[in-house]
């Protein structure tokens, strides 16, 4: 009996807790740039640490110089969302790269999506950025992606 209580207890509070996750939105917009035309693609992900969900995605398109406009809503259970950009490229060779940006905080707003904007050209091809890294290939695109 005292075990089945609180089992119901934790369970209760459980629910309650994960009702609270509060919903939040983020736009975000920057420019890159290639010496060459390459494949790139950005997605907007909330980073939980362990995962990173999907917010929203920029299909792989062969660019030069290009812009992304990323719109996207997630909740976490604790704290506030932790929104990046992660950008996919082949413009250093045949070798997938990917960029990690981190959207600051100020960013967000709750519900409606505000505009944040990397105001620096982002050069894909030039010195190797801090949260730069060789990758094995492209991530798993969307349904969205795959049929267009």
């Amino acid at each position: 009996m005292y075990n089945s209580a609180v089992i119901i207890i934790l369970l209760s509070s459980s629910f309650l807790y994960c009702c609270r996750a509060k919903r939040e939105c983020v736009a975000v917009t920057g420019h890159f740039k290639c010496q060459s035309p390459a494949l790139v693609y950005a997605k907007l992900v909330d980073n939980d640490g362990v995962t990173s969900d999907a917010m929203a995605e920029m299909c792989p398109v062969t660019v030069s110089t290009g812009s992304f406009d990323l719109r996207g809503c997630a909740s976490d259970v604790v704290g506030r969302i932790d929104p990046e950009i992660h950008i996919y490229h082949k413009c250093k060779g045949s070798d997938t790269r990917q960029i990690k940006l981190i959207v600051p905080q100020s960013a967000l707003d709750g519900s409606n999506a505000t505009a944040y904007n990397f105001e620096q050209v982002i050069d894909l091809d030039g010195f190797r950025m801090k949260n730069e890294r060789a990758v094995s290939k492209f991530p798993k695109l969307s349904d969205k992606c795959r049929k267009g």
